[in-house]
């Protein structure tokens, strides 16, 4: 009787501890993906689009805003340099305004995103043969306690052909 007790406590135990480490590899990985981007090209004619940048924000997190103090954190820089075949028309403008206020752990009035955020910028097709969207994305996050270090994501789309 009391091996039966003794493997089924052990049993308890060991499934107890398969939850905790599971419970703690998923909170550890949405830990370290705070904000998730993604790209997208429109069209609007055969000439003429608009490239589209998201950050989807964690929440609890904050993404910084397009410009910092030099003693701040980094700011959010979307560089599109890398393009080829098109011509920028527009300034790269964010879905919303960023929130302003004093973080503590900067000791400064800075500007973030809190939630989700969509930045886009029109272009025009100057060679359809080699039109391409190609850039990066350079951003720090942070929460209440911590900070990420700053990261660089890089895409490239392809202009479609209609």
């Amino acid at each position: 009787m009391y091996k039966r007790l003794f493997f089924a406590g052990l049993l308890a135990l060991l499934s107890l501890a398969g939850c905790v480490q599971v419970h703690a590899q998923l909170f550890a990985t949405m830990q370290e993906t705070p904000v998730r981007w993604t790209s997208a090209i429109s069209m609007t004619s055969r000439t003429q689009g608009t490239v589209t940048v998201k950050a989807a924000i964690t929440p609890g997190w904050h993404l910084y805003g397009l410009e910092m103090p030099e003693d701040g954190p980094r700011a959010t820089e979307i560089n599109l340099t890398g393009s080829t075949g098109v011509e920028f028309t527009g300034e790269l403008t964010p879905s919303r305004e960023p929130v302003s206020k004093t973080d503590a752990m900067f000791g400064a009035e800075l500007t973030w995103w809190d939630a989700d955020v969509t930045f886009t910028r029109t272009f025009t097709v100057t060679n359809p043969d080699n039109a391409r969207i190609a850039g990066s994305v350079t951003f720090m996050a942070c929460d209440d306690i911590t900070c990420r270090p700053p990261s660089t994501i890089n895409f490239t789309l392809n202009i479609p052909k209609k």
